[in-house]
């Protein structure tokens, strides 16, 4: 006799997913949406997912003064300026639940059916919806943690005149499982773009959310320096095409914006390597992962 039954992941066990991925830290919440934007632009423009600075880095060689600001800025204009914005809301006069973010690009925006492709599934293969295209794809399982980490999360994504919005939730206490709804908007008026900052005409997409209670906003004098350093983030902020701009509504009536920027350290080559590293699958036949660095 044989039988079988489904296996389902606790609510808990999600909640726990979702906070161990980007629920307790800033930086990395922050990180996922502007990293899908940065993706999104480029396949919008059809740019290598590389901007080159990493492949001429690697030309220096064991002695050499390692400086790459000729480098950035004879580089600068060279592609299409790409602009992502990310709006904090710390203080009840900005008009938005305090700790809110909201996470604006006008790249190729998104249809009804994309969001639904790009959100249905948890961690499933999104290559259809990033049209084929390697490296991180359209709105993937970091951006769903994020959304689902925190609280009201929203996805307004407007696309040939339609506005599409995706809002999540999850309750742990009783939900199964997390839920989307879908509101589709043929008819927009500019004032609901604006309040998106979406233009009229331009498709883009806005990501919005309330930060959990356990996740802490950099204190002002750090936020933009932590943002510009951060790993996931600097190959983004180096690139002179692309601007990353980080406006924060403080108390007091206060609002800040700055341009994220990052310049690799300058220094001497003190060796170069190169590793080649096997697979480790038995029986299978891959090609060794190649590992070059100075």
């Amino acid at each position: 006799m044989k039988t079988s039954f489904e296996i389902r992941v606790a609510s808990r066990e999600l909640a726990r997913q979702f906070y161990t991925a980007a629920g307790n830290s800033f930086l990395k919440t922050i990180t996922e949406p502007v990293t899908n934007s940065d993706s999104s632009y480029k396949r919008m423009h059809v740019l290598p997912d590389a901007c080159g600075v990493i492949a001429h880095a690697l030309e220096y060689e064991k002695g050499q003064h390692f400086d790459l600001s000729s480098w950035k800025k004879e580089r600068k204009g060279k592609t299409t300026h790409r602009r992502i914005d990310i709006h904090i809301y710390s203080a009840k006069w900005s008009g938005h639940k305090s700790r809110t973010c909201e996470l604006v690009d006008h790249a190729e925006g998104l249809s009804p059916d994309e969001v639904k492709a790009a959100f249905e599934q948890l961690a499933a293969d999104k290559s259809e919806v990033s049209k084929g295209r390697p490296g991180r794809s359209l709105f993937g399982r970091g951006v769903s943690d994020v959304l689902f980490a925190h609280n009201d999360g929203c996805v307004y994504s407007y696309k040939n005149g339609v506005l599409t919005e995706a809002s999540f939730s999850f309750d742990r206490t009783k939900d199964d499982r997390p839920r989307c709804d879908l509101y589709i908007r043929k008819r927009v008026s500019s004032s609901k773009l604006k309040s998106l900052h979406l233009l009229p005409g331009e498709n883009g997409t806005c990501v919005t959310f309330q930060l959990n209670n356990d996740c802490h906003i950099p204190e002002e004098g750090t936020i933009v320096q932590a943002l510009s350093q951060f790993y996931m983030l600097r190959l983004i902020n180096y690139d002179p095409d692309v601007s990353v701009r980080v406006y924060r509504y403080r108390a007091n009536h206060k609002a800040y914006d700055d341009v994220l920027e990052y310049d690799f350290p300058t220094g001497d080559v003190i060796d170069r390597f190169k590793v080649s590293i096997g697979t480790p699958v038995e029986n299978v036949s891959l090609p060794p992962l190649i590992m070059e660095g100075i």
